[in-house]
């Protein structure tokens, strides 16, 4: 693994060589194919995972097989980080959705490389409390809006973040 390709994840962006080479000491890859479960809810594993290529989406399912997509997470993104810190069950089911190559961080290891980068720490607490402001969204528009309401937002909370911009021409 290429410790100049860490520097590329936005987890890691303000961190020095050093720190990144350090960081590359507790990693092992792991690829995943289409359909591949990563993590499955109720898992008793504690490391953190960072997506150097394609896609997974983290969702719940329910005892009768139904499912909800929490999220959809691409390159540069990370899961796993709630059970690093709790160090409780796994909360949700991550399953691939492309080929993906991807990072596993063992928690002993990072909690230690944690406590001694802070700006880590920042960046990990930035991302969750993005998480946090759209779940908070969600259950918003959950309990305010009719089935048509949502289906509007959705369509353009979607057009907003994967969206793109078509000149007048086309």
């Amino acid at each position: 693994m290429e410790s100049d390709y860490l520097k590329n994840v936005p987890l890691f962006s303000n961190l020095r060589r050093r720190q990144i080479e350090v960081i590359q000491t507790c990693c092992r890859n792991i690829t995943a194919s289409v359909n591949d479960i990563i993590l499955y809810q109720e898992d008793h594993s504690y490391d953190m995972y960072i997506i150097l290529s394609g896609r997974v989406k983290v969702s719940l399912i329910s005892e009768d097989s139904r499912e909800i997509v929490l999220d959809i997470l691409n390159e540069g993104d990370f899961f796993g980080e709630l059970s690093l810190f709790d160090k409780k069950p796994r909360s949700a089911t991550v399953t691939a959705i492309s080929d993906a190559k991807i990072i596993v961080l063992q928690r002993d290891a990072f909690m230690k490389i944690i406590k001694e980068n802070a700006d880590i720490m920042f960046n990990i607490l930035s991302v969750l409390a993005r998480r946090l402001r759209r779940a908070d969204e969600r259950i918003e528009t959950l309990a305010f809006l009719d089935v048509s309401g949502r289906v509007a937002k959705m369509l353009i909370d979607l057009a907003r973040d994967k969206g793109k911009r078509l000149s007048d021409d086309s």
